[in-house]
């Protein structure tokens, strides 16, 4: 067929086919897979749906509109983020479609001068230019923390998702506030014009040291960042175009460019007082990066770098009124919530609607909370306090109902979502650093 057939024809017959399908294409002959590889077939380029993780137990769960071939994915543990296909977790990183995996090295400690610094961990993986990937571990500056009593640092509130150093000393104990930060740091630049990272390299297999040149002005000073308890939560990051963007304390972001070894940091949106809004979500969506807050109104901006200055520019607002709420079927996939060596079949959790119900004129509650954006379409997903997930289409302002977001397992939940990431599944069969016993544990 690949001889009576021009290239361009047999990548337009094999692109239709089924993801599962077209890997499996690849072992018909090497000229087919040549074609699939060159064309990028594989690449990510649909959204799945979104690994939601709750609190306890810490399991993420892929929540999906049902397909007739779903994809069977299963359940993950202590999930820290996503990129083009791959999911991380504090010890490996794994790719769900093809359910390779790869163990991570001990992680390194901080650079000297910041051994209470926490490092938040983020993925960076672009399948279009490398089958490798990279880790970052982003130092944020501890939080300070109120108490009566003397306080053992072994009792400090604990965040699963990010590399804390045991703290074997306080620096000093002021009044009700315990800091972990010493106080001649306190007025030092944040973050430091030279800013080290361990960055793990899957090319290297090791965890080295590098050195990003801050481009501009500080976000302000050490002392400014120690904010209190509400930001030990998870800062989400985005891989756009060759630079890692993370979300950081007092919502400002930085955008590190891999390229240039230089960071930049992005000043929070304007209208939004610095250290109130800590719901802040940065994501990736059609047209680059974007952030939204909801506040009883949504209101979405989009990063603008086009000159000199980069900038949040609004791109969206609505206080929800007389909204057209549409209603959609998605599911939990492997809502049982079982282990991830489990070999039972997965069990999707459906929710059974009246088609009457499609359409009725809604508008916004004020629980609701964001999930993310859709990676390729102008949607910001969220959800309310019944655990309804939902799809906001910005352009038009309609709201679609996808479905329950509580696994029925887990009972009634206190703590909720924790996090959740918008999965765009990869087929590139190749995995760096798989070793031989993980595949046969597969």
């Amino acid at each position: 067929m690949q001889r009576e057939l021009p290239d361009d024809v047999l990548a337009e017959v094999l692109r239709r086919a089924a993801p599962r399908a077209l890997a499996a294409c690849r072992c018909v002959c090497r000229p087919w897979r040549a074609l699939i590889h060159d064309r990028g077939l594989l690449l990510p380029r649909s959204l799945a749906g979104l690994f939601v993780k709750y609190f306890e137990p810490p399991l993420a769960v892929l929540f999906a509109c049902p397909s007739t071939e779903p994809a069977r994915y299963r359940g993950c543990h202590h999930i820290l983020g996503h990129c083009n296909g791959l999911l991380l977790r504090h010890d490996y990183v794994i790719n769900p479609a093809t359910r390779r995996r790869a163990t991570l090295p001990e992680h390194p400690p901080p650079r000297s001068g910041m051994p209470h610094y926490r490092q938040d961990m983020y993925l960076v993986f672009d399948p279009a230019v490398s089958s490798h990937y990279e880790v970052f571990l982003v130092p944020r500056v501890p939080t300070r923390y109120e108490s009566d009593d003397e306080v053992d640092p072994e009792q400090l509130p604990h965040c699963e998702h990010s590399v804390i150093p045991d703290l074997k000393v306080l620096p000093f104990y002021n009044h009700r506030t315990v800091d972990v930060v010493d106080r001649a740091t306190l007025g030092s630049e944040w973050p430091p014009s030279s800013f080290i990272l361990n960055v793990f390299s899957s090319r290297t297999g090791r965890w080295e040291k590098r050195s990003y040149a801050r481009d501009g002005e500080p976000a302000g000073t050490v002392a400014d960042m120690e904010l209190g308890e509400q930001w030990a939560q998870r800062l989400h990051a985005v891989y756009w175009q060759g630079s890692l963007y993370v979300h950081c304390e007092c919502d400002f972001a930085i955008r590190i460019s891999l390229s240039s070894n230089k960071y930049r940091v992005i000043k929070p949106p304007r209208g939004i007082e610095m250290c109130q809004c800590p719901e802040l979500h940065l994501g990736r969506s059609e047209k680059g990066v974007y952030c939204a807050l909801f506040d009883g109104h949504i209101r979405i901006w989009i990063l603008d770098d086009s000159q000199d200055r980069i900038e949040w520019k609004l791109k969206h607002y609505s206080s929800g009124y007389g909204l057209e709420l549409r209603s959609q079927n998605w599911i939990l996939q492997n809502a049982r919530g079982r282990r991830e060596d489990d070999d039972e079949a997965p069990v999707d959790q459906k929710v059974e609607r009246d088609p009457d119900d499609d359409k009725v004129e809604g508008c916004f509650g004020d629980d609701y909370r964001i999930l993310g954006f859709h990676p390729y379409k102008e949607i910001l997903f969220l959800h309310n306090s019944s655990l309804t997930g939902l799809a906001y289409h910005i352009d038009d302002s309609k709201l679609e109902e996808l479905g329950s977001i509580h696994p029925g397992y887990l009972g009634d939940i206190n703590k909720g979502i924790e996090a959740s990431y918008p999965y765009t599944p990869c087929w590139i069969g190749e995995f760096p650093e798989t070793s031989k016993s993980e595949e046969r544990n597969k």
